[in-house]
């Protein structure tokens, strides 16, 4: 299973979430996957809507719905070493963003993300690896 388009960074630099979805958005960006205006419209969903992207402990799923800004459908992968706080006390060490085309491209993949995260210990595992490549594998596998 591996998506569409992924995109990764292995110990991100970002100190607050807004930060940590910049950094995952500039991945989708630098892909040619988004247009810049769409990075700010998942900021906003967040302050808008609140912690509904957590939809796993300690990884935020980032997107909007402004698909007249998306190129092509992709997803992107940063992890950190340190937690980050995000609302509510919740803290993080992994932003999965993703981008779509339309309202369905991506949901198989984004569905075989959180199958394999919340598989026993995956999610532990997918911490401990160290390059991109590893990254890939793990999903791929």
């Amino acid at each position: 299973m591996c998506p569409l388009w992924v995109s990764y960074q292995i110990k991100g630099k970002a100190k607050n979430w807004q930060e940590a979805i910049i950094e995952a958005g500039e991945l989708l960006l630098k892909d040619d996957c988004i247009e810049n205006e769409y990075i700010k419209e998942m900021i906003k969903v967040v302050e808008e809507f609140g912690s509904y992207i957590l939809l796993v402990p300690n990884i935020i799923f980032p997107h909007a719905k402004s698909k007249n800004m998306v190129k092509k459908t992709a997803f992107s992968i940063v992890t950190y070493d340190k937690e980050i706080d995000f609302l509510d006390g919740q803290k993080i060490n992994m932003v999965i963003s993703f981008c779509s085309k339309d309202e369905r491209e991506h949901l198989d993949g984004l569905i075989n993300i959180i199958d394999k995260i919340e598989e026993d210990s995956s999610r532990e595992k997918l911490m401990k690896l160290k390059t991109a490549k590893d990254i890939i594998k793990y999903f791929v596998k």
